[in-house]
């Protein structure tokens, strides 16, 4: 006997994997949007410092996009691994940039607190406040007014990441009550639907008298209208 997916099981793999695939044309929007800018920049007479390394980053990034979504592969903790490092450089490269920086350091706890589950999620966002660290007091030094700027940054965006993780956490509750209740859902429609199909099967293979035939018949109609009910409380729900 072949047993089939659970379709709650199936829809929710799916909805995570096109929510990976869109995040890998998100990366590559991304890389687009840093090389044009660059190339800008050029044109316009200016300067990006360390732009040979970034650059090889962003197409870095780019190929790894690619790769992942021509290869159909979805590595949530590789990629951010990835991402991590490499942007985490560009912190130390642009550390004469605190605005850029601290914005980056801010996006990059976005990306861990969606992406990474568990223990996974702490060790990400302590790596990327080791890579913040370095740039930050590698071009301010271990001043107190270095700390005094690097502190505030990092309680903030802590802050940040802890209204994220619960946004998360309430949208993976809401997401089991969602799946729970499609589940009970599902349950009953398929005993009214098995009821159904049982009693419309003797009505045409027994030889029954006409008032049993009648029975069967109200039997069914009654499951029917039980069915019918429950999709009106699920869509009016």
């Amino acid at each position: 006997m072949s047993s089939k997916a659970n379709p709650v099981a199936v829809a929710r793999r799916s909805s995570m994997e096109s929510f990976l695939d869109e995040y890998q044309l998100v990366r590559l929007v991304m890389v687009s949007g840093g090389l044009v800018l660059m190339v800008a920049l050029a044109f316009l007479g200016g300067w990006v410092p360390n732009v040979i390394q970034i650059a090889v980053v962003l197409l870095v990034v780019a190929g790894h996009a690619t790769w992942c979504l021509v290869r159909g592969i979805r590595a949530p903790k590789s990629m951010l691994a990835l991402d991590l490092t490499l942007f985490g450089w560009v912190m130390t490269l642009i550390a004469d940039s605190p605005a850029i920086t601290t914005a980056s350091l801010a996006f990059l706890v976005l990306l861990v607190v969606l992406f990474a589950d568990g223990l996974w999620t702490f060790a990400f966002l302590a790596y990327i406040a080791v890579w913040y660290g370095l740039s930050h007091f590698g071009f301010a030094g271990f001043s107190a007014e270095s700390w005094s700027t690097y502190l505030p940054v990092m309680f903030t965006v802590g802050g940040l990441a802890a209204v994220m993780w619960r946004i998360k956490a309430w949208l993976g509750r809401l997401d089991a009550n969602r799946s729970q209740m499609m589940g009970t859902v599902s349950h009953e429609l398929k005993n009214n639907l098995t009821g159904m199909i049982g009693m419309t099967e003797l009505v045409g293979s027994e030889d029954l008298t006409l008032v049993e035939v009648k029975e069967l018949v109200g039997m069914a109609h009654s499951q029917a209208v039980d069915a019918a009910e429950i999709v009106e409380d699920l869509l009016t729900a």
